[in-house]
Parts: structure tokens; sequence; C-alpha cells
């Protein structure tokens, strides 16, 4: 789900089955869009740069960048999973900083009063949806001095309004200044700290230990939304290097270029691979997005697109219209997918390029209003693993469209 316009409708969040960076993946069925052929690797070490050399504060010998990807099912709670170990393993006085949307897990609640009495440092900011949920009240009244929780009505960076439609803040991140012997932990998901999200969703994590650059940007971020007033540019986007970027909204001013499609006109055509999962694809936001695309695929890209809901049906129709295959992994209100990713192949003037786009913006108007992250990195892993569990989902999919015609 995602948050509407008088947004006072239940949400969901996390889930399910874990694909790590390094793993292998299982391979497409001859059904699936063609992926780039799976292969065991060990942990993504990203190229050096200024965000993983040492500096005079850091300890002699500074473990190396790491990307790690969880991709979840319904049922299997490893998003959660992850966070509460994380939890678990801050040592006292390291600092965590929670982002999320929409906040009633009973276990992340227990996660984060445990570390905050052990002395860790949290704070969590929630939407403005949860303000009177009986969970998070919990944890904002039972946090210790130096630890605490709010809830955000509108937009943290902006306001309560864009464009004449209601904002949010949709932002969900989570940052641990420690966890056991690494540092600069970053977690970036499509899920929410909700109870319904580990048994519904379909979610992601991408992780990145090591990225001090990536781990100082959303802390900077975070402040200004902890503030709670507006910002005069609250758009931004930024090259952190390693491979990767970061873009944090709302936008700026509605007249400016959209993101998304700028990032799908700059791929070249023939040659390139696109593979998107978006959870919520709709309006006329939506339509120039999907129009993109099928410019894409009339370049000569191959291009492929696992939706859920809700999914507009004009976006539908210009899809397939132009080309663009598409499935619906909308398998009912229970079991559905949440994830909002674009992963690309293409070639490059330095040879093939492989890139992953992921986080928490949904593909519609109201999204430009709202407090969103969307983190990029680049690298053959992380293509690999996301690609490989698109084609997974896809056979899933049709699947099921398959046996609902029989």
């Amino acid at each position: 789900m995602s948050p509407r316009p008088g947004w006072r409708f239940l949400l969901a969040t996390v889930s399910c089955a874990v694909v790590l960076i390094g793993n292998a993946v299982v391979p497409a069925p001859a059904a699936a869009p063609a992926a780039a052929p799976t292969r065991s690797v060990g942990t993504v070490h990203a190229p050096p740069s200024a965000s993983s050399s040492a500096s005079p504060s850091a300890p002699p010998s500074m473990p190396a960048l790491r990307t790690r990807a969880v991709l979840d099912r319904p049922g299997e709670q490893r998003v959660r999973s992850l966070l509460t170990s994380h939890l678990r393993q801050a040592p006292p006085g390291a600092v965590v900083r929670g982002v999320v949307w929409t906040y009633s897990s009973t276990v992340m609640t227990q996660a984060l009063l445990d570390a905050a009495r052990r002395g860790v440092r949290v704070r969590v900011l929630v939407g403005g949806i949860s303000c009177a949920e009986p969970t998070f009240r919990a944890l904002a009244a039972g946090l210790p001095a130096k630890s605490w929780a709010r809830c955000v009505r509108g937009s943290a960076r902006s306001g309560d309004s864009f464009d004449g439609q209601e904002s949010n803040l949709h932002q969900k991140s989570w940052t641990f200044s420690g966890v056991g012997g690494e540092r600069w932990v970053s977690v970036v998901t499509t899920a929410n700290a909700t109870d319904v999200a580990g048994s519904d969703q379909y979610n992601d994590v991408l992780q990145l230990v090591g990225h001090r650059r990536l781990y100082q940007a959303l802390g900077r971020v975070f402040e200004q939304q902890a503030r709670d007033r507006p910002v005069l540019r609250p758009y931004r986007h930024v090259e952190l290097g390693g491979g990767v970027a970061a873009t944090f909204m709302p936008w700026t001013s509605p007249s400016q270029h959209d993101p998304v499609v700028e990032r799908i006109r700059s791929l070249p055509g023939a040659g390139s691979t696109i593979r998107v999962a978006q959870s919520n694809w709709q309006d006329p936001r939506g339509l120039r997005i999907a129009r993109a695309l099928v410019d894409r695929r009339r370049a000569g890209a191959d291009v492929a697109a696992v939706v859920s809901s809700p999914f507009g049906p004009r976006v539908g129709a210009v899809l397939r219209e132009g080309g663009v295959r598409v499935e619906s992994a909308w398998f009912g209100p229970h079991r559905y997918s949440h994830l909002k990713f674009l992963a690309v192949a293409y070639d490059g003037a330095h040879g093939r390029m492989e890139r992953v786009w992921t986080g928490s913006e949904n593909w519609w108007s109201p999204s430009r209003g709202h407090d969103e992250l969307v983190v990029r990195v680049d690298g053959r892993s992380a293509y690999v693993t996301y690609a490989g569990f698109f084609d997974q989902l896809w056979r899933e999919a049709r699947a099921a469209r398959l046996r609902s015609a029989r």
C-alpha cells in the first residue's frame, strides 16, 4: 500500500525470503523475461572512494564497504529480523535513527526499548498516520532520556500539502552508528515498522556497511526531518562515491524535472535490460513514467514490470500497447508486492553497467510532496540479486494469472 490523500486506511509492511548479495540466485524459468546470468559471488566490495578511506577519527583498520540485499516474501519476517538483530548488537552509546511512515510493530517496539535501556540512543520518526497508534505511543512513552520517538504530520521538510495534494513522511530507513564491530550501517527499505508487513508483503532491504558518506547524508536529512519545518530546497540528489547515490524528496517545485523520468530517459535503448517492481503506479505522473519506459522499449531495450495495487488501468494500457511486458504480484489483500525498485543493465562508455535504485518512492503524483528516499547502488552483484528476485516474482505472478484464467 501507499499513502493516499486522506490517508486513513490500514497499511502493511515487511516480509519474506532472503536473498543476499553474494548468494546464488534461482535462475529464471523460460517464461520469465531474460535476465543476466546468475553466479555465486562473495560480499560486494565497492570501488575505493572517500567514503571508505581512513580518517583521523577512524580506527586503524576500517571494514570494507559491503552491500547486502534482503528480498523478502510474506511470512518470513526477514527485514524485521535484520533490524532487531542490529538493535541487539548495537553497543551502549551507539545512535540509532529510524524513519517510517506507519508504525505498529510490537516486536520492534520491544527491541527499541531494550536497546535504549542498554544505553543506545534511539531516535524514531513516524508519519502522521501513526500519531495515535497505541504501539507508537508506548514506544514514545517508554524511551528513557536521550532517546525519543516523534510523529510528523505532513512532510517533515516541506509542508502539509504539495501542488494541492496532501503530503506525508513516507521514507523508510534506519541507520546505526555501530553494530557489533561494524560502523556506519545504513538500511534503506520498502518496509514500514508494522506487524502486517511481515505477514502480507514482499519487501526489500538494501544495506550498506562502512559507507560513511551515505550514513552522514542520511543523518543530516534526519536532523532536518526531526526539526519538522520547511527547508528552502528539500529536494537533494547526492553522488556519494563508491558507486552509491541518494535522492531525497519532496520536490522543491512542481515544475522541476521528474527524476524517475530522467533516470529512464538516460538509459540507452538497444542492449539495455530494464526491470521494474512498483507497488503503486497510477495517475498522470505514472503515465509519464510509463511512456518513458515505452520509449526505451521502442528504442530496443528489453523492458518488463511486476506491478501490484494500486495500478492505474491507463498506465497498464500504455505499457502493454507499447510492448512492455507486465505481470501483477497483487495476489490478494494478504499477499502482495510492496517493492519499489528499478534494476537496469546497459552498455556504457566503459563497458557493461548495472545499477539498482530502491527505496520508498511510489510512482504517482502525491509522492512528489512526500519525504521519500531512493538509493542507487552500482555493480553486477546488486543487479543480479534484484534481477534474479524479479524473475522469481514474475514466475509466481504469471502462474497465478494462468491459474485464474482456467
